[in-house]
C-alpha cells in the first residue's frame, strides 16, 4: 500500500496498522536501538515513484518490511533535484534487503542505522525509549 503523509510516500504492507509489522522488528527496544536501519536511495522524483511500485510489490508479498521516500528535499547535502527512499530492515538481514534492491537496478546506496538518525535530533536512547514505556505502562494498567 502507498499512501502520502507529511511529505513522505510511505510504502506500507496493506491492512497492518502497526508502525512496523512484528514479523520485522526485533524483540526488544535495545535490540531495535543497536539493529535497525535503513538503506538510503537518491534518486531523482520520478524515479523513486517508478522504484516504490516495485519496492510496494516486494513489501506486499513480505520480502522486505517497508520504506519512505520525500516528495521534498530533506536532505540541503544532496542535490536538489534528488530525492531519498528509505528502505526498512535490520541490519542482520541488510545483505538480502539490498540483494532484492540490486534486482530492481539499485547500485549505489547508503546504510543508516534509526539511532544514528536519532542521535543527530538529540534523542539519546533513554529518552527514546520513555515514550515506549509509558505506552506499555498505561496499557498494562487499562489490563490489569
Amino acid at each position: 500500500m502507498i499512501r502520502k503523509k507529511d511529505g513522505w510516500i510511505w510504502i506500507e504492507k496493506s491492512g497492518d496498522k502497526r508502525k512496523h509489522s512484528a514479523k520485522w522488528l526485533p524483540p526488544t527496544p535495545m535490540e531495535y536501538w543497536k539493529h535497525w536501519g535503513k538503506w538510503l536511495i537518491f534518486r531523482p522524483l520520478d524515479e523513486l515513484a517508478e522504484l516504490a511500485e516495485k519496492v510496494n510489490a516486494l513489501v506486499e508479498a513480505d520480502a522486505i518490511e517497508g520504506a519512505k521516500y520525500a516528495t521534498v528535499n530533506k536532505v540541503g547535502k544532496v542535490d536538489a533535484g534528488k530525492r531519498v527512499m528509505c528502505v526498512y530492515c535490520d541490519d542482520r538481514d541488510r545483505d538480502r534487503v539490498f540483494g532484492l534492491l540490486a534486482a530492481l537496478g539499485v547500485t549505489r546506496r547508503i546504510w543508516k542505522y534509526d539511532h544514528e538518525t536519532y542521535e543527530q535530533n538529540g534523542i539519546t536512547y533513554q529518552k527514546w525509549l520513555e515514550p515506549l514505556l509509558k505506552k506499555a505502562l498505561k496499557s498494562t494498567k487499562l489490563t490489569s
